[in-house]
């Protein structure tokens, strides 16, 4: 499943802050709580990035932040979460290797 998001401003660059304003204000996308979900709350408390297991992969990955619609390095200052593969699909010069 792909979360798409509205552009969330530069001073919420936190994974919490990301995930508040992405899930406007829900606290568990998925329905229930297993230890999946507690693990990447707890993951986003601590400002890390929320993880998944990718079966193209063959392992975890982690969410990545994806500035849109101006690139960062067209001086872009808004991102949406996304996962990799979905980041390589907008940005021509992501590639997650997979």
């Amino acid at each position: 499943m792909t979360v798409q998001a509205a552009p969330v401003a530069v001073c919420q660059q936190t994974w919490l802050g990301t995930r508040c304003a992405a899930l406007g204000g829900r606290t568990c996308l998925w329905g229930h709580w297993d230890s999946r979900v507690i693990n990447n709350l707890a993951r986003m408390r601590a400002g890390n990035a929320p993880q998944r297991f990718n079966p193209d992969k063959g392992g975890t990955e982690s969410m990545e932040l994806s500035h849109e619609p101006i690139p960062a390095r067209d001086g872009g200052t808004q991102f949406v979460p996304r996962w990799p593969q979905d980041h390589a699909a907008v940005d021509p010069y992501r590639r997650p290797g997979y």
